[in-house]
């Protein structure tokens, strides 16, 4: 690895500056996108673009970036891989109805994930428990 790249993935892990982030985030480098992704001073709005990445890394922490808005959370709650399912399913900034909406996966992670949920709305927490 560069130092170049060295230093690039650890701004992307470390900086606070949005313009910056967002910058990082359309990066050759994977690593420096991954490290955007995680960066929970990425606004939202990067979030967003980077949760239609190719590589899965970087949306598994799209989905689990507490900034990541509502809407993308709901977007990403349909995604074909289980893995960000479940990440949605534990995010805190994840909506009632996109939890209530996963409370009908047919994984056990994904249920369990939303049980564990504190922002879990105590209708949908029965709606699994009737389910198990």
């Amino acid at each position: 690895m560069s130092k170049s790249s060295s230093f690039l993935i650890s701004a992307a892990e470390s900086t606070k500056n949005h313009n910056v982030l967002d910058k990082l985030s359309s990066h050759t480098d994977l690593d420096v996108v991954d490290n955007v992704a995680f960066n929970r001073s990425t606004h939202p709005d990067t979030l967003h673009k980077l949760s239609d990445h190719d590589n899965l890394d970087v949306v598994y922490n799209v989905a689990g970036n507490p900034r990541t808005h509502p809407d993308t959370l709901d977007k990403l709650s349909s995604h074909p891989d289980i893995t960000i399912a479940r990440r949605v399913a534990s995010n805190p900034n994840t909506r009632l109805d996109t939890l209530d909406k996963l409370s009908s996966h047919s994984s056990y992670n994904v249920l369990h994930n939303v049980f564990t949920n504190p922002s879990t709305h105590p209708d949908t927490l029965r709606k699994i428990k009737s389910r198990l």
